[in-house]
């Protein structure tokens, strides 16, 4: 990002005053470790979504599933992905992760290769839920750091009030986005197109969502601040929303409303990078805060959709689309909320008072510096009894650590 004396312009790749060291850090990141995060991703969503394409082109005629199986497929997924969160808790810090993550894929890649076979309901929602297992090390397991695991940890991030904040804020990503298969079900409830049509213009969507992820996340970071950006996004998403809510209104708009869903997808790397910000003083206590909100956040994905989201009500969903829209509107006030809480009232005042000392003229600049020390000085004198220089060494003469 650059300091503020020497801001980073938008089409430099590194800040003016960034080392070499850390420039190289970058060169490393974009090059090998995002390349690689982008294509498991890639991976890991299209196995995790096919069972949308396959249902609406022939599986439930052929298995003749007439009620909710689609959103039952779709929630066991969550279910499996919950659960296979908690023994990779375990496991990241002893497993080396360029091992554990590439193996855990292969395994993903076999069960969704292996739901080919499947010939009932019960089948596929066995296969659902080990792909689901395997797939359940990808958002920890590819971007946060290893750490051990202790009750004493996870009893410190308990008692700390931010975990909830950002548990909530992350609960309301979660539960913006329309069903990720009413696309494709509307789609085929207009009886136009062939099964190839129709899954190639279900693309749509995903296709605009790229724009969208990268124009929100880069504005994020070089034009507009982070909750600008998610507000942004929010708009395109909440607009849909209401669009599809009403229903009764021209193809077009039907169109356009589906199309602008993925903008609900945009929101996800600045809400997390934002967190990892909030987070940064205890490398131990972010890990383990960040696979905790994926996996609280996620499991509300286990039951809800089974309520606003039944497959019987598609393509309509009157309920879910103004629960989704309800979703977006807590999402972007708790935004500004966390703004409120950690950008305004912490990295902001530091930025005011950061300022604020450049500005003075050195002489003022010294006697304030000379103040504070004294200060610093005496307060240690009064809480220890001695010289703060005189208590960090002990009477063997080693200095402590």
């Amino acid at each position: 990002m650059g300091s503020d004396n020497n801001p980073r312009k938008w089409y430099e790749w590194y800040s003016p005053d960034q080392p070499r060291e850390e420039r190289r850090l970058v060169l490393k990141l974009d090059l090998l470790i995002v390349p690689y995060a982008f294509i498991l991703y890639w991976v890991k969503y299209i196995d995790q979504t096919n069972i949308n394409n396959a249902y609406v082109s022939g599986m439930s005629e052929e298995l003749n599933f007439n009620g909710n199986e689609l959103v039952q497929f779709q929630t066991i997924f969550v279910v499996g992905n919950v659960l296979g969160l908690l023994p990779f808790i375990y496991l990241f810090p002893r497993v080396p992760m360029h091992y554990l993550v590439p193996t855990l894929d292969l395994g993903w890649g076999i069960f969704t290769l292996l739901q080919y076979r499947a010939q009932s309901y019960g089948e596929i929602m066995a296969y659902r839920f080990l792909v689901s297992i395997f797939e359940a090390s990808y958002f920890p397991g590819s971007v946060v750091k290893s750490v051990p695991f202790s009750w004493a940890l996870l009893g410190r991030i308990f008692k700390n009030w931010k975990f909830y904040v950002l548990v909530l804020w992350d609960v309301f990503f979660f539960n913006t986005s329309a069903n990720t298969a009413a696309f494709l079900l509307w789609i085929k409830s207009l009886s136009r197109y062939d099964t190839a049509t129709m899954n190639n213009l279900s693309a749509i969507s995903p296709a605009l969502g790229i724009f969208f992820v990268l124009f929100v996340n880069f504005s994020a970071d070089l034009w507009i601040s982070r909750p600008t950006a998610i507000t942004l996004a929010s708009a395109f998403n909440f607009t849909g929303l209401v669009i599809l809510a009403v229903w009764n209104v021209p193809e077009a708009a039907k169109w356009f409303a589906f199309s602008v869903s993925y903008s609900a997808v945009a929101v996800s790397s600045v809400l997390y990078g934002w967190a990892n910000i909030i987070l940064k003083d205890n490398i131990e206590e972010r890990a383990l805060t960040l696979v905790l909100m994926t996996a609280i956040a996620t499991s509300t994905n286990a039951w809800i959709p089974l309520f606003v989201y039944p497959t019987v009500e598609s393509p309509r969903f009157p309920r879910g689309y103004v629960y989704s829209a309800c979703m977006v509107v807590c999402l972007v006030t708790m935004t500004h909320i966390i703004s409120y809480l950690f950008g305004s009232n912490g990295q902001k005042r530091a930025n005011t008072a950061q300022r604020h000392i450049e500005a003075e003229p050195e002489s003022e600049r010294v006697s304030t510096i000379e103040k504070v020390d004294k200060a610093t000085e005496t307060n240690s004198i009064n809480n220890t009894g001695s010289h703060p220089k005189q208590a960090s060494i002990p009477a063997d003469g080693v200095p402590a650590a």
